[in-house]
């Protein structure tokens, strides 16, 4: 009773816990990210360029132009454009240190890689990606499920006595966003 008689409480907060914090202005390649997020492909990937455009030639990439290839990356797959979308991803690899990026690019090229039946390399791509350790459940997840099984998408199949038929009008044979935020922390 005399220890707890004694303890004295600050008078005034440090900060207010319950109170609203300024709001984050989101700007750069997070903008970039949210724009693609709700479906304005088209501006995500001018935003995406325009942070490459920036960057003078001949100079080490930066963290952002690295994340600017990762939102071309995804553009050009989600609007059917594997071959961009791999090179792009390749970019993102070669530039980028931050963990997520670099786990993410292995599993979207892992499942373009099974979408394109070498599912050898696609497990190669879903291992690299759980070697990275970018710490968050959804790409662990993500990565062990490409181990498990071969991505696929509706009307797609790799049997060998299947017909060499493309997807379905408006399916694009590509990898879709993953749940959950894939910008880096």
């Amino acid at each position: 009773m005399h220890r707890a008689r004694a303890i004295e409480f600050d008078r005034a907060p440090d900060s207010e816990v319950l109170g609203r914090n300024k709001p984050h202005k989101i700007e750069g390649m997070d903008l970039a990210e949210q724009k693609l997020s709700r479906g304005d492909i088209a501006g995500a990937a001018a935003m995406a360029k325009a942070e490459l455009a920036k960057q003078p030639a001949g100079t080490e990439p930066t963290q952002s132009s690295a994340h600017a290839y990762f939102i071309l990356a995804r553009a050009a797959a989600t609007t059917g454009h594997p071959d961009e979308a791999i090179d792009d991803f390749q970019k993102t690899l070669a530039s980028s240190k931050e963990q997520r990026l670099l786990a993410w690019s292995h599993i979207y090229l892992g499942r373009m890689l099974d979408l394109d039946c070498k599912r050898d390399q696609a497990l190669s791509e879903y291992k690299l990606a759980l070697t990275v350790r970018d710490g968050r459940d959804d790409t662990r997840a993500a990565a062990e499920r490409g181990v498990k099984s071969a991505y696929s998408v509706n009307g797609h199949t790799c049997d060998e006595d299947a017909d060499d038929e493309p997807p379905p009008a408006g399916k694009p044979a590509t990898a879709p966003a993953p749940s959950g935020n894939t910008k880096p922390k």
